[in-house]
C-alpha cells in the first residue's frame, strides 16, 4: 500500500512538473467551450444524497484564492469513465500542489457543462486555469455577498448531475 501511494505521488509530481514546464513554454490559456463538461470531485458523504441523486450546494460554493472567489473544477470532456476517476484521484487526493485540504478518497462527482454555469447565473463563467493541470478550470464571477453566492451555488447544484464512484 505504501509503495503504491509513493508511486502515485511520484508519478503525479513528475506529471505536474512536466505540465508546468510545458505551460511555461506555451502559456496560452485556452478558452472554455460551452459544451465542455466540468466536474467537482466530492470527498464528503454529507455533500450528496444518493437516494435523491442530488448534490449539496456546498460543493459549488467558492473559496478565496489569490484575491478572488472561485470554485475549482476539472474538465472531463471526452474522457472515459475510468480516466475521470483516475484524474480526480491524482489531482485531488495525491496532488503534490494542493489548493484545498485533505487526502480523503473521492466518493462522487458533480458534473455540469460550462453553458449551464453561464446560463444559470448570469455573472458566472468558467475560465481555464491550467496550473498545475491543463484540465483545471475555475468558476468565477461570484458576487461578494454570501447570500448571493449561496443562491448561485444552489442553482448550480440543482442543474448538476451526480455520479457515484464505483466500488
Amino acid at each position: 500500500m505504501k509503495l503504491s501511494r509513493f508511486k502515485d505521488r511520484f508519478l503525479v509530481t513528475l506529471q505536474a512538473l512536466f505540465y508546468r514546464l510545458v505551460l511555461n513554454l506555451l502559456h496560452t490559456p485556452r478558452s472554455v467551450k460551452d459544451d465542455e463538461v466540468v466536474a467537482v470531485f466530492i470527498k464528503k458523504k454529507r455533500c450528496f444524497d444518493t437516494n435523491k441523486k442530488s448534490v449539496n450546494a456546498a460543493v459549488f460554493l467558492p473559496k478565496p484564492y489569490k484575491g478572488r472567489d472561485e470554485t475549482s473544477v476539472f474538465s472531463i470532456h471526452r474522457l472515459l469513465e475510468s480516466q475521470i476517476w483516475r484524474e480526480g484521484h491524482l489531482w485531488t487526493v495525491v496532488n503534490p500542489f494542493p489548493r484545498g485540504s485533505g487526502k480523503d478518497a473521492i466518493l462522487a462527482r458533480a458534473e455540469i457543462t460550462s453553458a449551464i454555469v453561464k446560463s444559470s447565473v448570469s455573472s458566472l463563467s468558467v475560465e481555464s486555469d491550467p496550473n498545475p493541470n491543463p484540465r483545471h478550470h475555475v468558476i468565477v464571477g461570484w458576487g461578494g455577498d454570501e447570500a448571493t453566492q449561496e443562491l448561485a451555488a444552489l442553482t448550480l447544484a440543482v442543474q448538476s448531475t451526480l455520479k457515484i464512484r464505483p466500488k
